[in-house]
């Protein structure tokens, strides 16, 4: 997230297509469900304050790509997990 934030285009595409990339991450990947839900805390935290900020969201691609990574989390996770998630509120308000 942090490349991204300090990314001038066409490098903030690239680095929010890996984000995208991240939020795809299988969660037969995480040993326990404790790094899961941490994984999908950061992932809600830093993503909400993308569109809280609005940090590169005028660049038109950005905004596509920003767009597919809430698709890609919202479908990646399970309702009941991603609402028992901190700061589920704060980005389903956001997004």
């Amino acid at each position: 997230f942090d490349v991204y934030t300090h990314a001038r285009p066409p490098s903030s595409h690239q680095a929010l297509e890996c984000l995208v990339c991240m939020a795809s991450v299988r969660r037969s990947l995480f040993s326990e469900d404790r790094e899961r839900k941490k994984y999908l805390a950061h992932l809600l935290q830093c993503s909400a304050d993308i569109a809280r900020n609005q940090i590169g969201l005028r660049e038109q691609e950005n905004h596509h790509v920003f767009c597919r990574l809430l698709a890609r989390i919202k479908a990646n996770n399970q309702l009941a997990e991603l609402v028992s998630t901190d700061g589920f509120r704060e980005w389903m308000d956001l997004s």
